[in-house]
């Protein structure tokens, strides 16, 4: 009996030496932005953070969100796309680097897209579509290439109808204008 609790004490004390390493951030990724709006009272919705890699509410939270995604409405105010917006200073932003009808153009423009070619970044995307490649650069001076892989208009939640985009991403962590990968 005694054996088994002198192994029991040991183990209990090598086991914090044991934790596992956090992992620093992706470099890439597929995630799915949206434009759903939350809360009854006051509405947010949750934008993302390349930076962190996660989903963060833009009100009131505990971290910035790089993008944050709205809808784009017609004179009837039916929605009909969804912009990206940068969220933060007005001087990092996006460029819309290529579009094409064909994903698999731009799947190849995405993946041999190796040097920041941009002549001005802006606050908002185009509304988006499938297709598109874009140049982002977060406050944080590094930059991220964006396949806009589909786009979803959804009409399912109580509060209002919104957008859902797939997208595929690249961020260069180190401010380089050369993506790495």
């Amino acid at each position: 009996m005694e054996k088994i609790l002198i192994i029991c004490v040991v183990f209990l004390l090598v086991l914090p030496a044991c934790e596992k390493e956090e992992s620093p951030p992706s470099d890439k990724g597929d995630i799915t932005v949206s434009s759903e709006i939350f809360g009854s009272t006051v509405y947010y919705v949750n934008g993302y953070s390349f930076e962190e890699e996660k989903f963060i509410p833009n009100l009131n939270s505990k971290g910035t969100p790089d993008i944050v995604c709205q809808n784009v409405l017609d004179k009837t105010g039916s929605v009909i796309g969804m912009m990206i917006s940068a969220f933060g200073v007005s001087s990092f932003g996006f460029y819309k680097n290529f579009e094409s009808r064909s994903f698999t153009e731009a799947e190849e423009f995405f993946s041999g897209y190796k040097t920041v070619e941009v002549e001005q970044f802006y606050p908002l995307s185009d509304t988006i579509q499938a297709g598109q490649v874009y140049t982002f650069r977060t406050t944080k001076k590094n930059y991220v290439k964006i396949l806009v892989k589909d786009v979803r208009i959804k009409n399912d939640s109580p509060l209002s109808d919104y957008v859902e985009a797939d997208i595929r991403y690249y961020i260069q962590r180190d401010g380089a204008e050369v993506f790495d990968e």
